[in-house]
């Protein structure tokens, strides 16, 4: 009777909460709700009267129809919500296969869009390869060309190398050959004293001049006697 008065009278308890009943509202075990009733009947300063505390609490068959009725009340919420956690799963299943569709179509697009991009990328490089192989091709024919016309052109400078070569040895010959001759003019005239070898042009006067006297001799030598031929009458003017 303590206990169960101690359960309707709802005192409030001063340790902590252990343990909860079928009803929610027992909050201790029954062998400490005594000696927590009688330690609260001893004290006045947390004691609190409930309203209605005289009136006479539910019968044990009410409270079993009550609790008769949660627990069909809970038996079916559970059967709704299993029923809910069905639907749930197959929606789940089917958002999941939805998913995993999308995430292969994806990965194919992604895929293709790779290959796409790869293929436009070796075209590029194709044809990057490609100009420049044609534009090699133009720098060796160019190359060739320009080595050709370099040899050909080197063969040209050879030539006129060795005709400047030629040419400037037939002029100190033939300056050679001016000189001695005006030299053995000069001999002949017992001359010793001779002109630099550059100075060509009194040189050459004097070798016209020479030749000229010589030119006079044989002239008179052949009108003075006929029967001399031209090249006796040359000698003897020489001599």
């Amino acid at each position: 009777e303590l206990l169960l008065s101690a359960k309707r009278s709802k005192m409030p308890r001063v340790k902590p909460t252990k343990k909860l009943d079928v009803l929610g509202n027992l909050d201790l075990r029954p062998e400490d709700a005594v000696g927590d009733y009688i330690s609260s009947k001893q004290q006045n300063k947390f004691f609190v009267i409930p309203p209605n505390s005289d009136s006479a609490g539910d019968s044990i068959e009410l409270i079993y129809v009550n609790n008769l009725r949660e627990h069909e009340a809970m038996l079916k919420l559970q059967e709704e919500m299993l029923t809910s956690a069905k639907r749930q799963t197959k929606l789940n299943s089917a958002r999941v296969r939805n998913m995993y569709k999308i995430q292969e179509r994806l990965r194919r697009r992604f895929i293709e869009n790779m290959r796409q991009r790869m293929v436009q990328i070796t075209n590029d490089a194709a044809l990057t390869v490609l100009g420049l192989k044609n534009d090699l091709a133009k720098l060796e024919r160019s190359y060739n060309e320009s080595r050709v016309q370099c040899l050909r052109w080197e063969k040209i400078l050879a030539k006129t190398k060795d005709a400047i070569n030629n040419n400037y040895m037939d002029k100190e010959r033939t300056i050679d050959a001016i000189t001695n001759l005006h030299r053995i003019l000069l001999r002949r005239r017992d001359v010793h004293s001779f002109p630099a070898r550059g100075d060509l042009d009194k040189v050459l006067d004097a070798i016209m001049g020479e030749v000229e006297i010589l030119t006079g001799v044989v002239k008179e030598i052949e009108s003075s006697d006929p029967s001399i031929k031209h090249e006796e009458a040359r000698d003897k003017s020489l001599c």
